[in-house]
């Protein structure tokens, strides 16, 4: 547990550290650029399970590159939650969004 969570406050330090040398500016520029290499992954993946035109690429090979984009944009979300002073408003967002969801489902579930 103790070596989880020094590794995640080394995480945060360089999310931070990486954040503050580049900026807002450039670091809003490159999370664009990481969400639609995302979206290419993800639309590949599809490809490779036959929705849409055929790709040459493997499964196995499009989840690895959905993975990677996943953690490239984590990472940009990080640094731009950081980069506003954002984290508290952030999670309580989030919070708010889970529990309508969960609502959601429920209502769905009666139906």
């Amino acid at each position: 547990m103790y070596k989880e969570m020094k590794r995640e406050r080394e995480r945060e330090d360089k999310i931070c550290r990486i954040a503050r040398f580049y900026g807002e500016e450039t670091q809003s520029n490159q999370f664009s650029e990481e969400a639609g290499e995302l979206l290419q992954a993800i639309n590949k993946l599809r490809r490779a399970k036959g929705i849409g035109q055929p790709t040459n690429k493997s499964i196995d090979e499009c989840e690895r590159d959905v993975i990677e984009e996943l953690a490239d944009v984590l990472v940009m979300v990080k640094e731009l939650i950081y980069l506003h002073c954002a984290k508290g408003e952030v999670e309580e967002i989030i919070d708010r969004k889970l529990e309508r969801e969960m609502k959601r489902m429920v209502e769905i579930k009666n139906e």
